[in-house]
């Protein structure tokens, strides 16, 4: 993986503690001590979460608790943030993340994360990055429920700290 990084800082507490005047702007995960920018979302996967966003508020989810493409997750291990493609806070999250849109470990973990998945085979980088990385460090946080949204193979997988892995619905069309 080519990686441009945007800012050095002390330690992962510093970077938590920054004030959004001293951040970049766009998307960022916390890599050892560096922001390395997050890869831009393709045109139909951020249409996919698009999609949903607007099902869940159809649905009756209030719109003050959907953060879609928007809200920093703090995760165990590398990278130490993420930036899921729908967050679902919980009443609780809507005060503390006033200031600077992120869920800290200190918070309670959001409702449900939703991860459109990136083209790629199985020995992608993609691949590794959706069906592991991120599915072990949503289920370390404690995230009740998270989804994995993968158009390539028409399927959407759901798992939760709760379960026992993810199980697998396949989408037709």
């Amino acid at each position: 993986m080519v990686v441009t990084q945007a800012r050095q800082f002390k330690n992962f507490e510093a970077y938590l503690a920054a004030p959004l005047s001293e951040l970049p702007e766009g998307r960022f995960e916390y890599w050892n001590g560096a922001l390395v920018p997050v890869m831009s979302e393709s045109g139909f996967n951020a249409f996919l979460a698009n999609c949903l966003f607007v099902a869940l508020v159809n649905a009756g989810v209030p719109i003050a608790l959907l953060r879609p493409h928007s809200c920093e997750v703090e995760v165990p291990g590398q990278p130490r943030t993420r930036f899921p493609d729908l967050t679902v806070l919980d009443d609780v999250h809507v005060p503390l993340i006033a200031q600077r849109e992120r869920v800290t470990r200190e918070m309670p973990p959001p409702r449900l994360l939703v991860e459109v998945v990136s083209p790629g085979d199985e020995n992608s980088e993609n691949y590794k990055r959706d069906y592991e990385d991120k599915c072990k460090q949503y289920a370390a946080l404690g995230v009740p429920e998270y989804w994995l949204i993968d158009p390539e193979r028409k399927r959407v997988l759901v798992g939760g700290a709760g379960g026992a892995g993810l199980s697998v619905s396949r989408v037709s069309g």
